[in-house]
């Protein structure tokens, strides 16, 4: 069933190498990610993010650690998690750092 608003594509479109920008425009209170609480106080939660804070809070990470060009960042976290998103790799892409992402915690 249609959403009002919402365009529904195949999930193998994501894979294009199409590189052409496709005119979606994202507004900084849509959302961009869910992320899932610790649970420590109860079962976990999804907490939605919308663009404005994801940017907001990885840009402030980057400029308090200092990271730019050369630097690289590693996490093993899945990316459901708040570290790689918004600590790691939302970061690395606004200072042009390297991150390396490793398949599990061991």
């Amino acid at each position: 069933p249609a959403l009002p608003g919402v365009t529904v594509s195949a999930f193998a479109a994501a894979y294009s190498d199409n590189e052409n920008n496709p005119g979606v425009k994202v507004r900084p209170q849509d959302i961009a990610s869910i992320i899932f609480t610790s649970g420590t106080t109860g079962l976990s939660k999804g907490v939605l993010m919308p663009h404005a804070q994801c940017y907001l809070f990885s840009e402030n990470g980057a400029q308090v650690t200092g990271l730019g060009p050369d630097d690289c960042y590693s996490t093993a976290f899945p990316l459901f998690h708040a570290n790689a998103q918004v600590l790691c790799i939302y970061p690395s892409l606004i200072a042009g750092a390297r991150v390396v992402m490793y398949e599990r915690f061991r």
